[in-house]
C-alpha cells in the first residue's frame, strides 16, 4: 500500500497512476478511512484531467462507485456509475463490463434507499448477466436479496441471501462469500430465524475475510447487534455493539 500511494504522486501517464485506484479496496477493508479519502480526491482530480484509456477510467469509476457508496457519499457514487454507464454506450468494446456496471449502479441505488431505481438496474443487468461470470452473479443475487429486503419481502430476501452464499462459496471468491454470510444473517433474524443467523454470525466470525477486514468488524458487529435486539439478548446487543463502534472510531467509519 504505501508503494502505490507513493506511485500516486510520479509524473508517470495518468492512466498508469488511476490502476493503482483499487488500493483504495484495501485501505477501506483495513479501516484507514482519512487516508483513503485523500486519494480518493487525487484520483478524481487525475480522471478529470485524464487521456487514460475507456478501460482504466472503467476500472476506477467502479472502484469509485463502491467505495463512495459504502463510505456514505452517495451523490458522488451515483456520478460515477453513471459516467461509467455512459462510457459503455459510447465504447462497444466494454460491452462486457455492462451487468457489472449495471450492479454497481443498483448498490448506489440500495445505498440511496431508492428501491424503483435498485430495481430498473437489477432488471437491466439480468438481460446481460453472463453465466459464466460467477463474481457478477453472486453479486446479482445478493443484491436482490437486499433489494427484497428493502421492499419488505423478507422470505423472498431469506431465499436470495442463502442462495448468494451458495453461489458465493462456488465462485471461490472469500471476500464475496464473507459478505454474503453477513447478509445472510441479517436476512434470518430479521425472519425471526434466530438460530440460522447465529450460525451464519459464527461462520463470520470465525472466516479468514475477518481477521482481514476492519470493515466487516463493523458491518457484522451491527448486524449482530441487531439478531441480538430481535432475540431480546441485551447482553449480546452491548457486546456486539461496543466492539462495532470500537471499530467505527478507531478507523473512521463514520457512515452509519
Amino acid at each position: 500500500a504505501e508503494r502505490a500511494e507513493r506511485l500516486l504522486h510520479h509524473e508517470s501517464a495518468a492512466g498508469q497512476r488511476l490502476l493503482i485506484g483499487a488500493l483504495v479496496f484495501h485501505l477501506l477493508w483495513r479501516g484507514h478511512v482519512d487516508r483513503l479519502e485523500r486519494i480518493v480526491l487525487r484520483i478524481d482530480a487525475l480522471c478529470r484531467q485524464s487521456l487514460a484509456a475507456p478501460a482504466t477510467m472503467l476500472r476506477w469509476w467502479g472502484v469509485g462507485t463502491t467505495v463512495k457508496a459504502l463510505l456514505g457519499h452517495v451523490d458522488a457514487a451515483r456520478a460515477d456509475a453513471q459516467a461509467a454507464l455512459a462510457l459503455i454506450d459510447a465504447e462497444p468494446r466494454l460491452a462486457p463490463q455492462r451487468a457489472g456496471t449495471l450492479l454497481q449502479a443498483m448498490f448506489v441505488a440500495l445505498a440511496s434507499v431508492d428501491a424503483a431505481t435498485a430495481r430498473r438496474h437489477m432488471e437491466q443487468a439480468a438481460l446481460v448477466l453472463h453465466p459464466d461470470n460467477a463474481f457478477d452473479r453472486t453479486t446479482y443475487e445478493h443484491q436482490r436479496g437486499m433489494l427484497a429486503l428493502l421492499e419488505g419481502d423478507t422470505p423472498t430476501a431469506l431465499r436470495l441471501m442463502r442462495a448468494a452464499v451458495a453461489s458465493a462459496r462456488a465462485s471461490g471468491f472469500q471476500m464475496r462469500e464473507h459478505i454474503a454470510l453477513i447478509a445472510n444473517a441479517l436476512a434470518a433474524a430479521h425472519s425471526g430465524e434466530h438460530a440460522e443467523a447465529q450460525q451464519a454470525l459464527d461462520q463470520v466470525f470465525s472466516h479468514p475475510m475477518f481477521a482481514a477486514c476492519r470493515w466487516h468488524h463493523w458491518v457484522g458487529g451491527c448486524v449482530a447487534s441487531y439478531a441480538a435486539l430481535l432475540r431480546d439478548d441485551d447482553a449480546g446487543l452491548l457486546q456486539h455493539l461496543r466492539a462495532a463502534l470500537h471499530d467505527a472510531r478507531e478507523c473512521g467509519y463514520r457512515h452509519g
